[in-house]
């Protein structure tokens, strides 16, 4: 099992990797069991999301203003019979 220390470092970059390494020549790596272009995936995937995120609700955002999507919506809740809400006694 890999240790997770190592892996964390070595996510951090290569400038940070090679670094650490170069202060730490005695420390042995264990990076077993890793499988390093999964690894690399999942986190470039929650670095785009984490940097896509805040675009996306601004597009949603605009889009609901541009179309007034909200007042309909608004009405539908408040017109629908299904949406009443009912007085628990």
């Amino acid at each position: 099992m890999a240790n997770k220390i190592h892996l964390n470092k070595l996510a951090e970059g290569v400038t940070a990797w090679n670094d650490w390494r170069a202060t730490n020549p005695n420390i042995d790596v264990d990076l077993s069991g890793v499988y390093l272009v999964y690894e690399i995936s999942i986190r470039n995937q929650k670095k785009a999301w984490r940097l896509l995120t805040p675009f996306i609700s601004l597009l949603v955002t605009l889009f609901l203003v541009h179309t007034n999507v909200t007042e309909h919506l608004i009405y539908i809740f408040e017109n629908n019979p299904l949406f009443k809400v009912i007085p628990i006694l």
